[in-house]
């Protein structure tokens, strides 16, 4: 790494330097600002110490010009103690960190330093996430375009097809093409006999047979080298045998019960060649076939190709003609998911904060506080629920953060037994207490939805559910490609239902693919938990026997930390009291008046509006009347988007912050960007509104000169 020093005290640059390259940094210094630019842009630096106070040019030019040649450039300052304005507007000008001079310690600097480059790392690796990301969405669309254009071409083929075998047009099922082809195989070649097999990845199945006994379902692969299928896929050509019986080269699969041993068997081949399935005509009403059968079957069965084709291609269509209308719910659900989220969080807020109101007033009635906390619980625990509502809908970010997950899974057993029919009997079993990096919402969806999964499974009979979690013993042959060399961590799901077919368990998290009936699944709930998984670097392996029921492991990366950095800190309520004045904006009366009764408990003048627009009058009237707003973002007539915008206008350095229920078109970004100085999801705790409320001031009156 290297780290440019700029400062014109020589003694400082040697002392930083020595200090670095007895760190393994490469040391670049330079006595002046302009020097210091200089280097910038020729050994392109991965962090700049910068000491403020220079001559000719101080850091803060140094910072502003530095920024344009290399935006994303850590810089530090370094400074007097007696320099903290200068501090407050080098960070404002994009200083990353501040240092006080004379430098004592260097478990400081090395902080700082460590700190700066993983920021800076996290920004190159967003970014080239953020590229990669659109480079995928690109070739995405450009699949999607070249499928919607083979489809064309396949429709327009089948026009064509339509119009040359008209005893086929009616065709669009597999079952009834099947009928019809050998039926006009066999009218042709006065057969009485025949079948048609389609080529599978693990064999051939059968479409259909005009003598059933005589044709099993499946036959699976290796075939018999000395079989008449085998002869025929690996030759692609037509095969014409006068008397099976006689001859010795092939061998008779089902041949007690033909009429007569003369035999066809044909080719269905795509374009290329290749073949994709077999036509058979046995029991010929005038014994043998001829080489003019042959011929006749060789040219129908080069149609056969095209039609089944079409089939699969209609198929194709009516199946994602069905994701889409899927695709359209889940939307819908997402729309209506984030119009609850707005009025359910509203109103939650209201009897939270008037909770909050009652236990402030109750006194030292013990168990009137009992109840009234209970109230609250239920309150938050309401917001837990729509925050999982807007997770599933994919309207919510998820947030990761290290967590027990043994916590999460007792709570999703306490509401699975709840909400499964007591002929299911559930078994948790806990053995393990570490902590996961993980978004505690997704996890609680991971749990429920293979949870529900394994209650369908025995729903119509009963049986045992097992949740479990244990810790791994994994070896690096057990890890998947991609997986952390880490301990592990296993949620296990087990049931006693029906069990997965083997034929379907490789597909069963591809999106959409279900095994349910067409009004019980959406095809998606495995889909998102694989997604989850692999999100949080995890495995998921799954086990099942047909009859046995179905074990699926999850695996999870175990964080190791101190547990001193998870725990809260201490909420000591007087450490957030204050005087100052306040707007509070908010079209809900309830939410209004709780807030404001809080507030105003705690010192604060706060001047409440319903009416967006009053509200501004009233500012606009007198802006300095007012030392920081609180508005709601989703209000009739003006938003709380433009009501921040025009008060911004007025007062650009007015502190604002926002609270919102649910808005999906204006997100927290776009609130920083224009000076929205907090953005607050709704219900928001009380601890969080007075931190941010006693932040903002302060750095309010530091930058005006005052406490």
């Amino acid at each position: 790494m290297k780290v440019l020093v700029i400062d014109d005290e020589k003694n400082i640059r040697q002392s930083l330097s020595d200090y670095l390259e007895d760190n393994d940094y490469d040391v670049i210094t330079a006595e002046n600002g302009q020097q210091g630019l200089r280097f910038i842009s020729s050994e392109k630096p991965d962090l700049v110490l910068l000491d403020l106070r220079m001559p000719e040019m101080d850091g803060i030019d140094v910072l502003r010009q530095g920024k344009k040649i290399m935006p994303d450039l850590p810089m530090i300052v370094i400074s007097g103690a007696n320099c903290i304005g200068e501090v407050v507007k080098a960070l404002h000008y994009g200083a990353w960190d501040y240092l006080e001079k004379p430098i004592h310690n260097f478990t400081a600097l090395d902080h700082s330093i460590n700190l700066s480059l993983e920021k800076a790392r996290l920004i190159r690796e967003n970014r080239d996430y953020q590229e990669n990301l659109e480079k995928m969405v690109k070739e995405r669309t450009r699949e999607l375009e070249n499928a919607n254009t083979h489809l064309s071409n396949i429709n327009e083929r089948l026009h064509k097809i339509v119009e040359t075998t008209q005893r086929l047009h009616a065709c669009i099922e597999m079952e009834h093409f099947g009928k019809k082809v050998l039926e006009e195989f066999a009218a042709h070649m006065t057969a009485t006999g025949g079948s048609l097999y389609l080529l599978e990845k693990n064999g051939l199945r059968l479409v259909h047979s005009l003598i059933s006994e005589h044709t099993p379902e499946f036959i699976p692969f290796p075939l018999p080298e000395d079989s008449v299928f085998k002869t025929v896929l690996d030759q692609g050509e037509a095969l014409l045998v006068h008397n099976i019986e006689k001859e010795n080269t092939y061998l008779p699969s089902g041949w007690p019960g033909y009429s007569n041993g003369s035999f066809l068997a044909f080719p269905i081949r795509e374009d290329f060649g290749n073949p994709i399935g077999i036509i058979t005509l046995y029991n010929k009403q005038t014994p043998p076939f001829i080489d003019q059968d042959k011929e006749i079957g060789a040219i129908l069965s080069s149609y056969c190709c095209e039609t089944i084709r079409a089939i699969k291609a209609f198929q194709e269509s009516k199946r994602k003609e069905g994701q889409l209308q899927q695709a359209q719910k889940m939307e819908a659900i997402g729309t209506l998911a984030g119009g609850i989220a707005h009025d359910f969080n509203n109103i939650l807020s209201g009897i939270i904060g008037y909770a909050e109101l009652a236990k402030m007033a109750i006194g030292t009635n013990e168990k009137a506080r009992k109840y009234i906390d209970q109230v609250m619980a239920g309150g938050w625990r309401a917001g837990k629920i729509i925050s999982q509502i807007l997770t599933f809908s994919r309207q919510a970010e998820s947030e990761m953060r290290p967590l027990k997950v043994y916590l999460i899974v007792k709570e999703a057993v306490k509401f699975l037994r709840s909400s499964i029919p007591s002929t299911i009997h559930i078994i948790e079993k806990i053995d393990a207490k570490d902590m996961v990096v993980a978004d505690a919402t997704q996890i609680h969806q991971v749990i429920i939805n293979l949870c529900t999964n394994a209650y369908h499974a025995m729903k119509g009979a009963g049986g045992t559910l097992s949740i479990s979690l244990r810790n791994a013993e994994l070896s690096g042959e057990d890890l998947e490609e991609g997986s952390p060399l880490s301990e592990y961590i296993t949620l296990q799901i087990k049931d006693t239902g029906c069990g997965i077919d083997e034929d379907v368990i490789d597909r069963i998290f591809e999106p959409y693919f279900t095994t349910k009936e067409v009004s019980h699944g959406t095809g998606l709930g495995l889909a998102v938990v694989s997604s989850i998984v692999k999100k949080h670097k995890g495995m998921i392996k799954v086990h099942s026997r047909i009859g046995k029921g179905t074990v699926v492991d999850v695996f999870f990366p175990v964080f190791n930390s101190p547990l001193d950095q998870c725990t809260k800190p201490e909420y000591n309520i007087k450490a957030f009291e204050g005087t100052e004045r306040i707007l509070l904006v908010d079209d809900e009366q309830a939410l209004l008046d709780s807030t404001q009764q809080i507030l105003s408990s705690m010192g604060y003048t706060v001047s409440g509006f319903t009416d967006s627009i009053s509200a501004y009058k009233a500012f606009a009237k007198e802006p300095n009347a007012f030392d920081l707003v609180i508005t709601d973002m989703s209000m009739p007539n003006m938003d709380g988007r433009l009501l921040s915008e025009k008060i911004l206008s007025l007062k650009k350095d007015m502190p604002i912050i926002l609270c919102t229920g649910f808005h999906e078109s204006f997100t927290e970004k776009d609130a920083t960007k224009m000076g929205i100085r907090r953005y607050l999801h709704k219900p928001v705790p009380r601890q969080t509104l007075t931190l941010a409320i006693r932040e903002e001031l302060s750095k309010l009156g530091e930058k005006n000169g005052t406490n």
